[in-house]
């Protein structure tokens, strides 16, 4: 082949690699990006969403622990055979109640079709919460603190269902509790009346929380 010949082949071949695409995105399928096909041939798959923030509500069953024993009567407190006080009151209670959250989404997902159509969500948010517990007679009871949930959703992020778990500190009104003037165990001071063993006071305490969410 002449050198002429080969010159001209030489810059043909460079230009058709000039002309070829070079600055498309390195994508892949999986979790995190579109796969770069034609509609045709489009593949499921799962895409990162931004992050939001929403409110959300539900019913919650708290498990409280008691700074204090709390009691269920005044008849949970009596004298043994030896005159001491001996009271059955108990730390531990679990309420029904409702919960108030603004959670922060993250990691969220969208789960594609073969069409590369957006089907559903998903994701995990952390939120602070308020809670409200022991409801029938009013509101007693008080919760604070912060939980995580795992939501799934429609396409457009609505229509969430999510289970939800927190900690947090709670208040919880008016219980019934030993008094100040006499200790379990111990021999109550004369003059005392049964009425003298008990009091009512506003008790803390810490909770775990459970619930399930709606979106709104």
């Amino acid at each position: 082949m002449k050198p002429r010949s080969i010159f001209c082949l030489l810059a043909l071949l460079a230009s058709w690699a000039t002309a070829a695409p070079t600055d498309a995105p390195p994508l892949e399928r999986g979790v995190g990006v579109k796969v770069a096909q034609p509609p045709a041939q489009a593949a499921s798959g799962v895409e990162t969403q931004p992050a939001f923030a929403q409110f959300g509500f539900a019913p919650a069953l708290y498990a409280v622990r008691y700074s204090k024993p709390v009691l269920g009567d005044s008849k949970d407190v009596r004298l043994r055979g030896d005159g001491a006080l001996t009271a059955a009151g108990s730390r531990m209670a679990t309420y029904m109640g409702v919960e108030v959250h603004y959670g922060a989404s993250t990691n969220n997902k969208a789960v594609l079709d073969a069409s590369g159509k957006v089907v559903s969500t998903r994701g995990h948010s952390f939120s602070p919460f308020i809670g409200l517990f022991d409801i029938d007679g009013g509101i007693n009871g008080l919760a604070l603190g912060a939980m995580y949930s795992y939501w799934n959703g429609d396409a457009d992020y609505v229509k969430k269902s999510a289970l939800n778990i927190g900690v947090g500190w709670t208040m919880h009104r008016n219980r019934l509790v030993l008094s100040d003037a006499v200790r379990e165990g111990a021999v109550p001071a004369a003059g005392l009346t049964a009425d003298d063993y008990t009091q009512r006071r506003d008790v803390r305490g810490v909770t775990v929380m459970v619930s399930g969410s709606f979106g709104f």
